[in-house]
C-alpha cells in the first residue's frame, strides 16, 4: 500500500511539473505574441513615417519644380532682339538664377532637417514602443 501512495505522490509531482512547464509554455507565447505586435506597431510607424517622408519629398519637388522652370527661363518680349541679346544674360551662372539656385537649396535643406528631426521623433516612439 505505501508503494502505491508513493507512486500516487510521484505521479502527482509528475503531473504538477508538467502542468507548470505548459503554462511556462503558455506564458512564453503570450509574451510572444506581445513582442510581436510591438515589433508590428513599430514597423507600421516605420513604415508611415517613410511614407510621410517620401510624399513631402514627392510634394517638395512638385512644388519646386515648377518655379524652377519659370526662373530658368528668360521673359521675352516681341520688342526683344535675339541676336543683341549677351549670351551672358541667358547663362544659368547669372547671379539671379544662383540666388534662385541657393535659396531652393536653402529649402531643400531645412526641409530634410525637418524630415530628419521627424523621423528621429518616430524612432525615439519606436523606441518606446518596443522597451513597453
Amino acid at each position: 500500500m505505501e508503494s502505491i501512495t508513493d507512486a500516487f505522490e510521484e505521479y502527482q509531482e509528475i503531473s504538477s511539473t508538467y502542468i507548470e512547464t505548459q503554462q511556462a509554455i503558455v506564458d512564453g507565447l503570450q509574451e510572444s505574441t506581445q513582442a510581436m505586435e510591438h515589433y508590428s506597431r513599430a514597423y507600421e510607424l516605420w513604415l508611415d513615417g517613410w511614407k510621410r517622408m517620401l510624399a513631402t519629398d514627392t510634394e517638395s519637388e512638385k512644388s519646386n519644380s515648377g518655379p524652377k522652370r519659370r526662373f530658368d527661363r528668360q521673359p521675352q518680349t516681341p520688342l526683344e532682339d535675339r541676336r543683341h541679346s549677351p549670351p551672358r544674360q541667358r547663362s544659368s551662372t547669372s547671379p539671379a538664377h544662383t540666388s534662385e539656385s541657393e535659396t531652393v537649396l536653402r529649402e531643400r535643406i531645412a526641409t530634410l532637417e525637418h524630415r530628419q528631426h521627424d523621423l528621429e521623433e518616430t524612432l525615439n516612439e519606436i523606441h518606446r514602443e518596443v522597451v513597453e
